[in-house]
């Protein structure tokens, strides 16, 4: 007899013989009791089979108990199993509510339609982000579940999405700032256990010297992501920086860099440049290293004149001289309207910036 007219004659023997084995669902006053056939459910779930097969006290009352499931749960699980028309029917929100007892109790079939359903969705994420009609919600939860339920297909497709979405800083909505405190205290134990904490690859993905593990990590990630987003949407609404009173040839137009990606940019250039003879200098409002007395290093915002000597139509050397330093600017991601101070006996003005935005974005 071939295996499928095995089963079909079991099953009939099945359906033909009285459930002899009793299932406890629950506990205390929400319990509720179902009678099942005890060669199915063994085959089932190796927990059961082992329950069974083995001198325990269930096996000799006919009785077994899972506490945590309830019933609407375990006849979504039972008919998931049992029938292929509603498995195949089954969804994402269906396996995240099943998965987890699948596997605690050792449901090898339904552990592996879980696994299958979540990475097929996990792998349709992208395709909604281009209609909108991606939830995060449910795609933070069928990470979070494919880590409990040790769903291994789904928890390599659940990682590649999530470390490529919580360090990309340039894109939104779909980037960092999609996620909230309460998504990153859910996500904490399955990102530690995939050792980007311990591998330092997260910390240098996000620029920052951050402990995963730490209580402090989910809060600090979402204000550093919301503070990011903030400066990359003031930097793009700045047309310039006019800077007047130094009483030198520094007063003028500073741009910066030639590309809108920057987030946070750390040099504006003045759009002139003056012939020395031996070279061409021109003016640079950048952020310039400053060790104290207590050999502490810091960055502050200056104005520097860059002298560049030429030689045969080459740049041969440069050289930069701090005229002007902005103190306690370490923290400051825009150089400060005023405030600057002399760093140089040549430099007698008081400089004075002004913010000029584009008209639109």
């Amino acid at each position: 007899m071939d295996i499928d007219n095995e089963q079909q004659h079991q099953a009939k023997r099945l359906r033909s013989s009285e459930p002899d084995l009793k299932v406890v669902l629950g506990n205390g006053d929400d319990a509720a009791t179902i009678w099942c056939h005890s060669p199915s459910l063994a085959s089932k779930s190796k927990y059961v089979d082992a329950m069974l097969s083995t001198p325990m006290k269930e096996k000799e009352a006919r009785t077994t108990t899972f506490p945590d499931i309830t019933p609407g749960i375990w006849h979504g699980m039972i008919k998931f199993l049992d029938s292929p028309i509603a498995a195949r029917k089954m969804n994402a929100r269906d396996a995240l509510k099943m998965a987890v007892y699948y596997d605690k109790y050792d449901f090898e079939e339904g552990r592996a339609l879980c696994d299958h359903l979540l990475v097929e969705y996990l792998e349709s994420v992208v395709r909604m982000e281009e209609d909108h009609s991606i939830d995060i919600n449910l795609v933070v939860n069928a990470v979070v579940v494919a880590h409990e339920a040790n769903l291994v297909g789904a928890q390599g497709k659940g990682l590649h999405y999530v470390v490529r979405k919580i360090t990309d800083s340039r894109s939104v909505p779909y980037g960092r700032t999609m996620f909230t405190e309460e998504h990153m205290k859910k996500l904490v134990p399955f990102l530690s256990k995939a050792n980007l904490s311990r591998f330092g690859l997260l910390g240098r993905a996000l620029h920052k010297n951050w402990d995963i593990d730490q209580p402090a990590f989910p809060q600090m990630f979402v204000s550093d992501a919301t503070k990011m987003y903030e400066e990359s949407l003031l930097h793009q609404c700045i047309s310039h920086i006019q800077l007047s009173g130094t009483m030198c040839n520094a007063d003028g137009v500073f741009i910066k860099p030639p590309t809108e990606l920057m987030h946070r940019c750390y040099e504006y250039a003045s759009d002139r440049t003056f012939d020395r003879g031996n070279g061409i200098m021109h003016f640079l409002i950048k952020q310039v290293k400053h060790v104290d007395n207590d050999d502490n290093e810091s960055c502050n915002w200056a104005i520097v004149a860059r002298h560049s000597s030429i030689n045969i139509g080459e740049l041969k050397t440069v050289e930069e001289v701090t005229c002007w330093v902005a103190p306690y600017s370490t923290n400051m991601h825009l150089p400060p309207r005023n405030g600057w101070k002399s760093s140089n006996p040549l430099a007698r003005g008081n400089p004075t910036l002004k913010y000029i935005l584009k008209d639109k974005l």
